[in-house]
């Protein structure tokens, strides 16, 4: 998936009064994050012109301990995240944002959104 151009898509819409997008989180790794270790840098210099990347990490295998399984067996869900900065309504306005942005980026790889733990004076108003 590619983050830069999800965030773009997502930049384009104006968020809601009191919402702010803050960035795409990669989540719920399975079975863990892929792990890169020296192996990667050793064959990067060798094999890339030092370009640590997709390549290297699909010719050498994940340096999480045990275990054996290839780059692409290493998944994770993505979604949008999003952040208050003031007081928000949750009226038609911010449904029909949401309802807008989320169909658009669904066919590249994200599976939904969350907020961040509201600060003090900020989160939807009651």
């Amino acid at each position: 998936m590619d983050k830069e151009k999800v965030e773009a898509i997502v930049k384009k819409y104006k968020t809601p009064k009191g919402i702010a997008f803050k960035e795409v989180l990669s989540c719920n790794h399975k079975p863990h994050p892929y792990h890169i270790g020296a192996r990667h840098i050793t064959y990067a210099s060798k094999n890339c012109g030092g370009m640590l990347g997709e390549e290297t990490c699909k010719a050498v295998r994940c340096c999480y301990p045990n275990c054996y399984l290839s780059y692409e067996e290493h998944t994770c869900d993505n979604i949008l995240l999003f952040e208050f900065t003031g007081m928000a309504k949750n009226n038609k306005t911010t449904t029909k944002y949401f309802k807008k942005v989320l169909p658009i980026v669904e066919p590249l790889g994200i599976v939904g959104m969350n907020f961040l733990e509201p600060k003090d004076g900020c989160g939807f108003e009651k």
